[in-house]
């Protein structure tokens, strides 16, 4: 079975740019990048945003960049939307398990159920 890392990345209106914000030398977001590039077990890694300056630091850390459509770029937006969104399927393979890796908390997402990974 294969695992993918979903990083789900947009823009923030209460704090503009805090995913790229420097932190300790790197973008905030290259942390859960890092992170999930160093786990074996991940085979791909794909990131989803509304930014293209966001989709090229992904770059950078090696992710495919998969750009958002503006529909699943709103403050209401939920992020299983986006998981579900027709350009996400064109890069799915049936034999994926997802992982859907957030700048806040990193989620599995088996298609069916979601567990917080730090209560597994």
């Amino acid at each position: 079975m294969k695992i993918c890392s979903l990083l789900l990345a947009k823009g923030n209106s209460s704090f503009k740019n805090k995913n790229i914000y420097p932190t300790l030398g790197r973008p905030l977001m290259a942390y859960p990048m890092l992170a999930a590039k160093n786990v074996n077990l991940i085979s791909d890694c794909f990131i989803s945003s509304d930014s293209k300056q966001y989709l090229k630091i992904g770059e950078k850390y090696g992710y495919i960049p998969i750009l958002r459509s503006p529909e699943l770029a709103q403050d209401s937006s939920k992020s299983d939307d986006v998981v579900l969104d027709s350009e996400w399927k064109e890069f799915r393979s049936p034999d994926f398990e997802e992982i859907k890796t957030q700048l806040k908390t990193p989620i599995i997402f088996d298609g069916r159920n979601q567990y917080n990974t730090f209560s597994l």
